[in-house]
């Protein structure tokens, strides 16, 4: 993969099995309605952090209950060689699967960003920003509830005198979702997202 000056931005949602399609449909929706309408406000490439807030606020919203934040430090990566340590998510607060940390991890490698960040730091060019990564796995507990894992991940790098070093900012939290106290926010979600695809239609229009 090239190295391009375009930040690169990539949400990924993943369901189990077991989920019906009802959950799946509304969890999508509901993502997708937190990520337009965090996007809207700030920009993610320079504002993570506001723009995780703003998408934070559209889960607790529309019917999500938070029981853990991802509390992780900011890692510096300048070489190839650190890329093969584990990274392991530091959660505050508990609840959810012990599972979803891990879960997460191997959805950002398997969603490009391990082959990524090694090619930044085999041959980056100088840039300033990266881009952002967001993963969702989405399972159901053992006791019926659908736990919903949000693992965002921003990606700043740099290059100074052939020395390149990587930035990676986690941030995001554990959920549980229910399609019961979403139902009352289903249709309003909905129109959202068809009111942002007709402006998004009349944007190419012209």
């Amino acid at each position: 993969m090239t190295q391009s000056n375009q930040p690169l931005a990539l949400s990924v949602a993943t369901f189990a099995a077991e989920l019906s399609s009802q959950e799946k449909q509304d969890v999508s929706d509901l993502l997708l309605q937190a990520d337009i309408f965090a996007s809207i406000t700030w920009n993610r490439q320079v504002y993570w952090k506001s723009w995780a807030d703003y998408h934070r606020n559209r889960m607790l919203k529309h019917g999500c209950k938070e029981h853990g934040v991802i509390a992780t430090e900011p890692q510096f990566l300048t070489r190839q060689a650190e890329l093969e340590k584990p990274i392991r998510l530091r959660i505050v607060g508990g609840g959810g699967s012990p599972r979803m940390p891990q879960m997460a991890i191997e959805a950002l490698n398997a969603a490009g960003f391990l082959k990524f960040a090694r090619e930044f730091l085999r041959s980056g060019s100088e840039i300033s920003q990266l881009g952002s990564f967001q993963v969702v796995p989405c399972i159901r507990d053992t006791t019926g509830e659908v736990q919903v894992f949000v693992c965002g991940l921003h990606v700043a790098g740099k290059v100074d005198d052939r020395n390149r070093e990587l930035v990676l900012r986690f941030n995001g939290g554990s959920y549980t979702f229910s399609t019961e106290r979403f139902s009352q926010h289903r249709a309003q979600v909905r129109k959202d997202l068809e009111r942002y695809a007709m402006q998004r239609i009349r944007h190419l229009e012209l």
